[in-house]
């Protein structure tokens, strides 16, 4: 299994308007991802390096149990009629505080989008008000190609084995 697919409760308001802070976030940290590629837009940053308001702001948001020191968020856009390529997401040794085995991805759309695998028998739709938990390490992307709008989701690390992140979302 590559990936979970969960109808989750969460208010997806609360999380676009994390959209434009996160996005617009500049601190300079060395742990800190900004990419911007042809298909697709990454904004991920530690909690730990957010002023204590945004700090708040994603907590009162996001419906898991957040340690500010530890996990990161992100806003990851997948750019309008476009395919985020089959990739594996860096693994910079574990003491990096942003490495990502599981990413765990909201929909903030009110439309699917196609999580795909390298074996197209994985691929998962994630239609609004589901979460995604993602096995980051193995080939994953997403497609997109006829909607006519960048397409946001809200993702968050807890730096925890695909496993262990489908178990703890069975004790929540």
């Amino acid at each position: 299994m590559f990936s979970t697919i969960l109808k989750w409760e969460y208010d997806v308001e609360a999380m676009r308007q994390l959209v434009e802070p996160i996005t617009q976030f500049k601190e300079a940290s060395e742990f800190h991802l900004v990419e911007d590629r042809a298909e697709m837009d990454q904004h991920i940053f530690l909690l730990r390096d957010m002023p204590q308001s945004l700090q708040q702001q994603i907590i009162d948001a996001t419906p898991l149990p957040l340690d500010i020191a530890e996990h990161s968020v992100a806003i990851e856009t997948v750019k309008q009629g476009t395919m985020v390529k089959l990739h594996q997401d860096w693994l910079m040794g574990w003491k990096n505080p942003l490495t990502r085995k599981t990413n765990i991805m909201f929909n903030l759309e009110d439309v699917p989008i196609e999580i795909i695998h390298k074996d197209s028998e994985h691929n998962k739709m994630l239609h609004p008000g589901e979460v995604c938990i993602l096995d980051v390490t193995k080939f994953h992307g997403a497609s997109l190609h006829s909607l006519n709008k960048d397409f946001y989701l809200y993702t968050v690390n807890l730096r925890l084995s695909y496993r262990d992140t489908v178990e703890l979302f069975n004790t929540l």
